[in-house]
């Protein structure tokens, strides 16, 4: 039973190498790389200020003008001035999957735009941070919610590997009220709970076909 298991997983690692090895021979795969700015919005903007914003995706091209991508990105947001502290620092990872389309036709030539949309989760991780100014406990919110975002972006071909571009990002988290509860005791004439939350980077990068 051994034997035949270990037959199997070698034919499939062996089918998996091939494909691999197909997909870059036709530059099928790419890799991607950006930074920018993320920008909060709704009521987690009453508690961080914009922040830098990397992210890196590999992807497939199943078609000329789609792909299937994999994607990671982190927002690193400043904490805001409240009227009694100021709110901590906070990095939201985010990590999915999604679906990217060229919307020009092939006349475009070295010009492209893509939407794209995908699902994932974030994780929040804050720095430590001090509730009650009568206690000294310092907590820390780290919490994962589910997310989807949606994406566009204009790009230039450099030559046929190559595509630098501009673009945004919009990622939707669904918080939980009682969790950001936490958050919002820091500052509560300012600062709410909410059930949701927004980013929106703005980036440059630089697309790479293997």
């Amino acid at each position: 039973m051994l034997s035949r298991l270990s037959k199997i997983a070698l034919a499939g690692l062996m089918v998996l190498v091939t494909w691999s090895s197909q997909a870059v021979a036709q530059q099928k795969v790419i890799v991607g790389t950006e930074g920018g700015v993320a920008l909060p919005a709704s009521r987690l903007a009453k508690l961080t200020d914009a922040g830098p914003s990397f992210g890196l995706k590999v992807g497939y091209q199943v078609h000329p003008r789609i792909a299937v991508n994999v994607l990671g990105d982190v927002d690193v947001l400043n904490g805001a001035t409240l009227t009694a502290a100021r709110a901590p620092d906070m990095r939201l990872w985010h990590y999915g999957a999604g679906v990217e389309a060229g919307l020009l036709p092939a006349s475009a030539k070295r010009w492209s735009l893509n939407a794209g949309i995908g699902i994932g989760a974030t994780t929040f991780d804050s720095d430590k941070f001090v509730i009650d100014p009568d206690d000294d406990t310092r907590s820390g919110f780290s919490e994962t919610y589910f997310t989807t975002t949606g994406s566009v972006r204009v790009g230039y071909a450099v030559n046929r590997r190559l595509t630098t571009y501009i673009g945004s990002k919009a990622f939707w988290m669904a918080t939980d009220r009682e969790d950001t509860a936490m958050l919002a005791a820091l500052d509560p004439t300012r600062a709410k709970a909410f059930s949701s939350a927004w980013t929106f980077p703005v980036t440059a990068g630089l697309n790479y076909k293997l």
